[in-house]
């Protein structure tokens, strides 16, 4: 996992630099036991790019005053949706999500290639999360309380 972690934290810095260039700073970059993770933040937003429990996945923020506000332990319908996973945001805007084996995410090939589709997609389909409109909000709010709601897991309000 050290290589890997390595190598994740290597070409997540390649591939998402285009956030550099529009005005994001990388704040943190943590490799540890439990995976890799990057958090990249503007004055409106931050994302944190992650390997950990066999997957990638990226958490999206809004910040609060500055600061990226902790992932609520239940979904209340009557707050403000500050965090959530970008592919939530994804199926919202193109109507996939993007897809992961577990069982190969330590595959050197598979997760470059990975790591590639995230990169895309955040570029593509986040542009306008990442720049602050957050139009998009009332949807992603609806579509994880729908989800928590089908699973039968969570608390809700």
């Amino acid at each position: 996992m050290n290589v890997l972690s390595e190598v994740f934290s290597l070409e997540c810095r390649r591939k998402f630099s285009f956030l550099e260039r529009s005005g994001f700073v990388l704040t943190d970059a943590v490799r540890d036991a439990y995976g890799s993770r990057l958090t990249y933040r503007n004055p409106f937003v931050a994302i944190r790019i992650n390997l950990e429990l066999a997957q990638i996945f990226i958490d999206c923020y809004i910040l609060q005053c500055g600061t990226i506000p902790a992932r609520p332990a239940h979904v209340n319908p009557h707050d403000d949706c500050l965090v959530f996973d970008f592919n939530d945001l994804l199926f919202i805007k193109s109507g996939k999500v993007i897809e992961q084996d577990a069982r190969r995410v330590y595959n050197k090939e598979y997760l470059l290639e990975k790591i590639n589709e995230f990169s895309e997609a955040v570029r593509i389909y986040g542009a306008d999360f990442l720049s602050g409109d957050f139009s998009v909000m009332p949807k992603i709010k609806e579509r994880i309380i729908r989800r928590i709601k089908d699973a039968g897991m969570g608390t809700i309000g």
